[in-house]
């Protein structure tokens, strides 16, 4: 019995050393985003329901070096309706695989700086579709939560439901 274990433990040592060495290499990926979606604030006696101006996305993403399927991501945000504002964020996403299909859940924290100051929490999930081995299209869907900033009042929120599409990279 003693054999029979002594065995399977060399048998498999050769694979548990060869998959800690592809771990070591840390993958990056780039993501450009369309994204929109409506806004809701509440105001004296009504909530109100508006669109979210269009913006694009862009981020970066480093492959944790031990967890493949954890992406740190810090992202660029820009508005260009109804004033160019510009934004930075930083997200976390979180990845499994559905046959070829990557779905993700992602979280972070996201501060639009200038012009207008506005600051808040977002959650989501999202799909990549591979069209090649470095290329994928991607859709993005979740709420953002802002909680700070010029454009809330006091003791106020805004909530954002935004949607968005685009492709992502991988080096």
């Amino acid at each position: 019995m003693l054999w029979t274990v002594a065995l399977l433990l060399m048998g498999s040592a050769p694979e548990a050393k060869a998959e800690k060495e592809d771990l070591g290499r840390q993958k990056v990926s780039a993501t450009a985003l369309a994204v929109s979606g409506a806004s809701m604030a509440p105001g004296a006696n009504r909530t109100h329901l508006m669109r979210s101006p269009a913006m694009l996305l862009f981020d970066l993403g480093f492959f944790h070096p031990e967890h493949q399927w954890l992406e740190f991501s810090p992202s660029l945000m820009m508005e260009f309706e109804r004033g160019q504002n510009f934004g930075l964020g930083f997200r976390l996403r979180a990845f499994t695989s559905l046959g070829p299909l990557r779905l993700y859940a992602l979280g972070g924290i996201e501060a639009f700086v200038a012009p207008r100051k506005l600051m808040g929490a977002r959650l989501g999930a999202g799909m990549a579709i591979p069209l090649h081995r470095h290329f994928a299209v991607v859709a993005e869907f979740g709420p953002t939560f802002y909680f700070g900033g010029d454009d809330i009042a006091d003791r106020s929120s805004l909530i954002k439901l935004d949607g968005g599409a685009g492709i992502r990279v991988s080096f």
